[in-house]
């Protein structure tokens, strides 16, 4: 099964996962097959989905650092030019 099936089935688990005992959460990856699921790769959707999906606040959106603008290309806003 792919990372990203896992991903799927991780929803059939009750949304009260993570307050169950660590053997019950076993019990039920174990039956979901995903006890090898690392959660890798995730983009920020899928991040939040499931933050959502337990019960969270989802995730903030990511924005991007100035490096990060030089490095993927990305056009910075122009701030407004001051008349003289």
């Amino acid at each position: 099964m792919t990372e990203n099936e896992m991903f799927e089935m991780s929803f059939q688990r009750p949304t009260d996962f993570f307050k169950l005992s660590p053997e019950r959460q076993w019990e039920i990856d174990k039956g979901l097959g995903i006890l090898d699921w690392m959660g890798t790769g995730l983009s920020w959707e899928d991040k939040d989905r499931f933050n959502r999906f337990y019960g969270g606040k989802g995730v903030p959106k990511p924005e991007f650092k100035k490096e990060e603008i030089k490095e993927k290309k990305v056009k910075a806003p122009s701030k407004p030019k001051k008349k003289k």
